[in-house]
């Protein structure tokens, strides 16, 4: 150590203002993991208030489910997704102090879109600021806060992995945040304590697929709230569209290396749990045979009220019922493997000539 302090102590000025200059500047290049760390902290702290549980009923007082949302104006206006309140005939805000308010109604929604815009009775609420989607690049760093599974002011992060764009033009923002049941309506925060986008779901079939919808939607839908409407009166999802042809056969064509004769089908309910069952079509009528008698059910066609998939590029096919009740379901084999859902949409779509 005494020679390596002597060889330090003879040299020059210049040398050793060189080796300071280096040293600083190893320090500062140690310094940005420190400040993002750091401001992920602050992030949180500074949004976790403007973050709510949103809790759902139907009319006969049952819990439906629960999500995400957060607050975007002091005198209680709340953003979540359409989805979240889909169906319901009451709701409940909890805040991240505990504080819980009556949803009063809607004030607008986007079907389509996914959103929603509720109202509470709440005076000076603390609401996070709203960012501009379009400035959102690939690779930029996201913080998600929200209930997933119930699990309160869970805070998740991540990055922007892409923006995808349908055909219509309609862009999502697709994140690597983790995003479970419970966090759809929660949002997503851009460094600067903004959120930019509105958690939504997560492909089936790959990890890290989750998509939002980009801020500036929900601040159109904002700009162009209307008057309170209740909960039950909300307008649900709209049907795709196919052009009407022949009707076409009852049974999908094989697929996969095992085929079928059925549609194998996992419905998926309450917060995430599935049951499995068979779907069939025939005789001007639908029917679900499942592992749940809860949730079988056996129509006529004439009962199907919509009949989508949730988004163009997923495998979950929705089917909503003209008494109210939506189920959303995933094709498989007779062995489970996922398949896609586009062979039981047409079907439907044929057998109801459509």
């Amino acid at each position: 150590m005494k020679n390596a302090i002597a060889g330090m102590g003879r040299k020059s000025p210049a040398a050793m203002l060189l080796v300071l200059t280096w040293m600083l500047m190893l320090a500062q290049a140690a310094a940005p993991s420190q400040n993002q760390e750091s401001s992920v902290t602050t992030v949180v702290k500074s949004s976790v208030d403007r973050v709510v549980l949103v809790v759902v009923s139907r009319a006969q007082g049952g819990e439906l489910g629960q999500g995400s949302g957060f607050i975007v104006s002091p005198d209680g206006i709340i953003l979540t997704n359409y989805h979240v309140i889909e169906g319901a005939s009451s709701a409940v805000v909890k805040l991240s102090n505990g504080a819980i308010f009556d949803v009063q109604g809607t004030l607008g929604v986007d079907d389509q879109g996914d959103l929603a815009l509720l109202k509470v009775a709440g005076k000076n609420l603390p609401p996070i600021a709203l960012g501009d989607s379009d400035s959102v690049s690939v690779g930029d760093r996201l913080i998600a806060i929200g209930s997933p599974l119930g699990l309160e002011s869970t805070v998740a992060d991540g990055i922007v992995s892409a923006i995808r764009e349908e055909s219509s033009g309609r862009k999502w923002i697709q994140t690597t945040v983790p995003a479970s049941p419970g966090n759809s309506g929660g949002p997503l925060i851009s460094m600067q304590g903004e959120a930019i986008g509105v958690v939504t779901f997560k492909a089936s079939g790959g990890e890290n697929l989750n998509f939002a919808v980009p801020i500036n939607y929900a601040k159109e839908l904002i700009a162009s709230a209307g008057p309170l409407t209740s909960l039950g009166a909300t307008q649900g999802f709209r049907a795709a569209s196919k052009p009407t042809g022949a009707e076409a056969p009852i049974q999908p064509p094989a697929r996969g290396h095992f085929g079928i004769s059925q549609f194998y089908v996992v419905h998926i309910h309450a917060e995430g749990k599935t049951c499995h069952g068979e779907m069939s079509l025939g005789n001007g009528r639908i029917k679900f045979s499942s592992d749940n008698a809860k949730h079988s059910f056996d129509v006529p066609l004439a009962d199907i009220k919509e009949v989508a998939k949730i988004y163009p590029w997923s495998d979950t096919l929705r089917i909503r019922l003209r008494h109210g009740r939506t189920y959303e379901f995933e094709v498989t084999d007779r062995l489970g493997y996922r398949q896609g859902a586009d062979p039981l949409l047409d079907a439907i779509l044929s057998a109801m000539g459509k």
